[in-house]
């Protein structure tokens, strides 16, 4: 399977790393120029003992590759999986600021895509995001 994992903090680093570990092809996705050089050189941003070797050999077979767009991945890969960080607000909620902003990456890519693409939030979110505000996004920017 071809997943793409948005967000390469702790969670999406674990997962891109124990995914291409089972043989599938992760795209990973991360703005953060640094965590996305770390990796490619096949060095883990977060400290988990057997993760800078997984992530080693995963770059190095070309199991797991990073960039900062996903969203051109999209149309030839099978899923996407959303981990990125769901901070306070200053009310007291949470932010979703980057959750939409990835909703909107993957529905530039849905756009011209004939193929099927399972979404899937891994984000920590109150009931009723994905149903209400993620589903709203991926329909508004696919145009599907």
């Amino acid at each position: 399977m071809k997943i793409i994992i948005w967000g390469l903090g702790y969670v999406g680093t674990v997962s891109s790393a124990c995914f291409a570990k089972l043989g599938h092809e992760v795209i990973g996705v991360d703005p953060n120029k640094n965590k996305r050089s770390l990796l490619k050189d096949g060095k883990s941003p977060i400290e988990e003992p057997g993760l800078n070797e997984l992530i080693e050999k995963a770059i190095k077979s070309g199991q797991f590759y990073v960039t900062k767009d996903g969203s051109r991945y999209v149309s030839k890969s099978d899923c996407s999986l959303i981990c990125v960080g769901t901070p306070n607000n200053i009310e007291g909620g949470i932010e979703l600021k980057y959750l939409r902003q990835v909703a909107i990456d993957i529905s530039k890519g849905l756009k011209d895509s004939k193929n099927y693409h399972t979404v899937i939030v891994r984000s920590t979110v109150f009931p009723g995001v994905s149903r209400n505000i993620l589903v709203n996004i991926l329909e508004k920017y696919s145009g599907k």
